[in-house]
């Protein structure tokens, strides 16, 4: 058997449960099994009905060691309100940063090092240092499907070619056997959110800010409600100056409001939903008084509705 984790409030309460292992894969314990009832919903509004996140039957868990050992467990499962989104929760920051750090540098970058660049763990290079901070103060990633593809195709071959510093770590190869080649490689597009239980409440923001930019991707009627309200309720002179405000932080507006309207309503929206004051004050702050109550109001008017865990 091994512990699972059932059920979450502000990443702080956690209920945990006994699960009867089907299949093992050395350290890692994978089985599929229906669980209901995660602790997620949109935030409410007068006489609307609660919305809530689910999760479907599938789920993997992973350990450093002894697989009843909480401390390395991991909880990947899809997002039944968004196909193809998937959450992976880890009981611990770090068990989810060996996982992810890498495949997020090589989706986003960090620092001097390019996206697209598979970081080494030679031990005693700045790479390595920087992983190794990662490893303790990042609070969670957005890894989208063409750079985790990519990632584990260059790696595998950098590993076969003798370049042994390039290897997956065992999280990684963990997390590709039991989940990446069984499910997430079949599927031709898809995001993976993941954060951790044990971080403070800037994991939660970060993983929330993820489900509204995946379901203005994901989902084309809320995309149509979004897309439309940008270019109807925000002002001309609004619009200009959100474009040069994204501009000066380096997002292409060039090519089209496609990337600035996804920010745009990700900032309005998590802003609105915040069951609390945010870390901090941020670029779209004068825009929130007049767009994020209308924004939400027009959305739930669509029927469609942003959803944040909870």
């Amino acid at each position: 058997m091994f512990l699972c984790l059932s059920h979450f409030k502000y990443l702080s309460i956690f209920v945990l449960c006994l699960c009867l292992s089907q299949k093992a894969f050395g350290l890692i314990i994978f089985q599929q099994y229906p669980i209901s009832g995660y602790n997620c919903s949109s935030l409410l509004m007068p006489n609307v009905r609660k919305h809530t996140i689910n999760r479907e039957a599938f789920a993997a868990s992973y350990s450093f060691g002894a697989r009843s050992d909480i401390s390395g467990h991991t909880e990947v499962y899809p997002l039944a309100e968004i196909n193809n989104v998937f959450l992976s929760v880890s009981f611990f920051n770090e068990t989810m940063n060996l996982i992810f750090t890498r495949m997020g540098i090589y989706s986003d970058g960090y620092n001097f090092i390019k996206a697209g660049t598979v970081v080494s763990r030679q031990k005693g290079t700045n790479e390595a240092g920087i992983l190794a901070f990662l490893r303790r103060m990042h609070v969670g990633w957005n890894i989208p499907a063409k750079a985790m593809r990519e990632f584990f195709e260059k790696t595998i071959k950098l590993c076969k070619s003798g370049k042994k510093e390039y290897c997956l770590n065992l999280l990684e190869q963990e997390f590709y056997d039991a989940v990446y080649l069984p499910k997430l490689s079949k599927l031709s597009d898809f995001t993976v959110i993941a954060f951790s239980n044990a971080f403070s409440v800037h994991g939660l923001e970060l993983a929330n800010r993820s489900i509204l930019h995946a379901q203005y991707r994901f989902i084309e009627k809320y995309k149509e409600a979004i897309w439309n309200f940008w270019h109807s309720v925000v002002s001309d002179s609004h619009r200009n100056e959100i474009r040069n405000i994204f501009k000066r932080f380096g997002y292409s507006v060039d090519s089209g409001d496609d990337q600035v309207i996804d920010e745009f309503q990700a900032y309005m929206l998590e802003h609105e939903n915040s069951t609390g004051p945010l870390n901090s004050t941020g670029p779209l702050d004068d825009y929130l008084e007049p767009y994020s109550q209308k924004l939400l109001s027009t959305l739930y008017s669509a029927k469609v509705y942003p959803l944040q865990i909870r």
